[in-house]
């Protein structure tokens, strides 16, 4: 159990949550996180959370740019590596997060018992990284070299 969820367990164990909150929790408790942030934390102070969260996504994007652009500029390479190493990514991320089994299981698709067994345990922290990685690798080895135009 990492620190945020131990701490956010003592602070519901010495104040309940409420009912309504409590049949969330049960359902979902990836929700825990979410509700405590609206409901505990002033207006202030949960913006910045959510800024700090839009931050590390924009973060995110701003690498798997930068590893596109590497991967093309100064080793000109054509494009079909980097397609490739972004389909495999995109494929990565959504194997590995939980909203492609919930929309399976509230489809019918699957049964929630199944959703929690073939979730994948990851910690996302790491997801982004390896998929920039990996486009800029398959960017790389997968890319045929192109000559760079002549200016004459």
């Amino acid at each position: 159990m990492d620190r945020s969820r131990a701490t956010l367990f003592v602070y519901y164990q010495q104040r309940p949550p409420t009912p309504g909150e409590a049949a969330l929790f049960a359902k979902d408790t990836d929700s825990v996180f979410p509700v405590w942030i609206t409901t505990v934390i002033p207006p202030g102070l949960s913006g910045l959370i959510l800024a700090g969260a839009l931050a590390a996504a924009i973060s995110s994007l701003d690498s798997a740019l930068a590893a596109f652009l590497l991967a093309l500029s100064p080793l000109r390479r054509d494009i079909r590596g980097i397609i490739i190493g972004t389909a495999i990514s995109i494929l990565l991320v959504l194997w590995a997060r939980p909203d492609l089994y919930n929309i399976l299981a509230a489809l019918g698709a699957i049964t929630t018992g199944e959703a929690a067994a073939w979730r994948p345990k990851i910690n996302f922290a790491w997801l982004y990284p390896i998929t920039c990685l990996l486009t800029l690798s398959c960017g790389i080895v997968l890319g045929r070299k192109t000559q760079a135009p002549r200016v004459t």
